[in-house]
């Protein structure tokens, strides 16, 4: 008895595991794929960005998209994003971005909301720069294009790489 207790118990687990843990419908099912498919775009962002290839980088917007610095510039279209990066990436030569997706939302079909936080080194400066944004995804011809990008202001820098072999000391 004990052991088909187990075997339904376990049969239940698999079966949940393998249903997406008793979703109610497909919705969320598409959703967890549109959200890989976000977060693949962004790590394609990075790796456009990372290879210093301006153009890979801006076929990842709209053709209308819009690039925002924080302090308001405005990047439109597709081909101003590229020229923009081309030039930034002639004058920073081996500048790098790591990009950490904090969140994703989807507030209507085809639309997500991606919020998160990036670090860009550049050769010659001894720290990186931290920085937050937020990104407008829309779904084109099955392909999540970025729409907007609004950076935030720079973050001040952390103490903790200064303090990390400290670290130890902490109870």
């Amino acid at each position: 008895m004990i052991n088909l207790h187990r075997s339904i118990h376990a049969l239940t687990l698999i079966t949940l595991l393998l249903t997406g843990t008793g979703r109610s419908n497909g919705q969320s099912v598409v959703q967890s794929a549109d959200e890989s498919a976000v977060r693949g775009s962004m790590a394609a962002y990075a790796d456009a960005f990372n290879r210093g290839d301006a153009t890979a980088l801006a076929e990842l917007w709209t053709e209308q998209g819009e690039d925002i610095s924080h302090t308001g510039y405005i990047l439109r279209g597709r081909e101003a994003i590229a020229e923009a990066f081309g030039k930034y990436f002639t004058k920073h030569q081996g500048a790098s971005i790591e990009v950490a997706v904090q969140s994703i939302s989807f507030p209507q079909e085809g639309i997500a909301v991606d919020v998160g936080t990036s670090t860009l080194s550049t050769p010659g400066s001894k720290t990186p720069v931290d920085g937050s944004y937020s990104a407008i995804h829309v779904k084109e011809d099955g392909r999540w294009s970025l729409l907007r990008v609004v950076q935030g202001p720079p973050m001040p820098p952390s103490n903790y790489r200064h303090l990390k072999s400290l670290e130890w000391m902490v109870g």
